[in-house]
């Protein structure tokens, strides 16, 4: 396989399912996550979307914390290396 296009290969990245979910973290309501079923989540996303109940655990901290929804900074995916990969922070926070 040395020298093939990694690009030929399904490497289990879902661009969509990544997009959808950092728009649903960012737009502020978290309780839709509540719903999710996580073997579906799996079977949809593929493996790399275990890491999402720590996404949604980190922003809702930060909500309780600070009152500040996330806030979308980057998503790329890279068949390079298996995996899609964002970064999301901390948004403006209400004033008090």
């Amino acid at each position: 396989m040395a020298g093939d296009d990694v690009h030929d290969y399904d490497v289990g990245i879902r661009p969509e399912w990544d997009e959808t979910f950092l728009d649903t973290l960012c737009a502020g309501d978290l309780t839709v996550f509540d719903n999710w079923d996580p073997e579906q989540v799996m079977a949809t996303a593929g493996i790399g979307a275990v890491e999402t109940q720590t996404w949604v655990a980190a922003a809702q901290a930060m909500q309780t914390v600070t009152g500040a929804v996330p806030t979308r900074s980057l998503y790329a995916p890279s068949k390079e290396v298996g995996l899609g990969y964002g970064i999301v922070q901390a948004g403006p926070a209400p004033a008090l």
